[in-house]
């Protein structure tokens, strides 16, 4: 599997942020989003996915990180994280 269009680069990169943001909130003993840490478990033991959707069980399983995406990019009604980003370029 390749990342192919932009489509599939957004729900990756937006996989990586839902991930980030659950170790962030682990580590700061806030509440996570169960679906959300499913998803992101399963796409580690998933090693022969046939597309980037299915990798997360759907986009369902990236809304979380996907609204993230538009936060850290476009900003809007909240600010973005700079701590999350910290992560993301460390990444």
């Amino acid at each position: 599997m390749s990342c192919n269009n932009d489509q599939d680069r957004a729900l990756a990169f937006a996989g990586i942020l839902q991930a980030l943001q659950l170790v962030q909130n682990t580590a700061y003993g806030k509440p996570y989003d169960l679906q959300a840490l499913q998803a992101s478990l399963k796409s580690v033991l998933l090693i022969d996915a046939a597309s980037v959707e299915q990798v997360y069980g759907g986009i369902s399983g990236v809304t979380g990180g996907l609204r993230l995406l538009k936060t850290q990019l476009l900003g809007g009604n909240q600010k973005p994280d700079p701590e999350l980003s910290r992560y993301q370029v460390t990444l």
